[in-house]
């Protein structure tokens, strides 16, 4: 995702608005939204959404391999 679709997506996360219509509006996929939204800091509220559980374990899957500031 470019620095452009990034902070568009932080925008739309910081107006607490669904990850799967974030996705959707900016052609990227959840698993990309539940990145950017992860490294946000202070992270916004996430928008409370229904989603398949494999959607869930693949965004959960891509967090748990993000690097880690320790």
């Amino acid at each position: 995702m470019d620095d452009g679709t990034r902070r568009l997506v932080e925008a739309d996360l910081a107006s607490i608005m669904p990850f799967t219509q974030i996705a959707a509006r900016h052609g990227v996929s959840f698993v990309d939204v539940a990145l950017v939204h992860h490294r946000m800091r202070p992270q916004p509220v996430a928008w409370p959404e229904q989603i398949p559980v494999e959607l869930w374990n693949e965004a959960r899957d891509a967090i748990l391999r993000e690097p880690t500031d320790d």
